[in-house]
């Protein structure tokens, strides 16, 4: 027996239309869009290569463009001197402020100086078109897009560069 044998009215039944606010309208559409993006590479880890030419050096420069949180990447750089003699002392410098992004910051070779503004590394006796490779390792630390210069001058740290490269990261959440 069911309930309309005993006279037991049953509920109607009603048909709830769709109603969403104007957040949900524009939400909904970019919650669709991020799975298809995610799909084609938008969130994922990149890098580029530039290269710079100055009078007396040559800059190479390996780096991450775009890069997710706490995930470790490789900047490269090799210096190349133009010159037709032999440069006792390239400094390479690297901003402080691109370089506060990351944490875990690693150079190879080692930092020689470092200063409120940049980290110097000095390459010694660099022979007339020769390549000498400068490496760091980062980790990923801070949201969003930071930029920097990594410069090469002949000299010391005082010596005004000869090349320069811009850097352009952004880290994702």
């Amino acid at each position: 027996m069911s309930a309309e044998d005993y006279g037991v009215p049953q509920p109607p039944e009603i048909k709830k239309p769709w109603v969403f606010k104007t957040a949900q309208k524009l939400g909904m559409p970019i919650l669709f869009l991020i799975p298809i993006l995610a799909i084609f590479g938008v969130f994922g880890n990149s890098s580029t290569m530039v290269t710079e030419r100055g009078q007396n050096l040559a800059l190479e420069t390996s780096f991450p463009t775009k890069l997710r949180h706490k995930t470790i990447a490789p900047l490269v750089v090799k210096v190349t001197n133009l010159a037709a003699q032999t440069v006792p002392t390239v400094t390479l410098k690297f901003d402080e402020e691109y370089l506060s992004a990351f944490s875990n910051v690693a150079f190879q070779p080692g930092v020689d100086e470092i200063t409120d503004d940049a980290y110097y590394v000095h390459v010694r006796d660099l022979e007339a078109n020769e390549t000498r490779l400068v490496t760091l390792e980062v980790q990923a630390e801070q949201y969003w897009r930071h930029e920097g210069i990594v410069g090469a001058a002949v000299g010391g740290s005082n010596a005004a560069s000869d090349v320069e490269v811009e850097l352009q990261t952004f880290l994702f959440p």
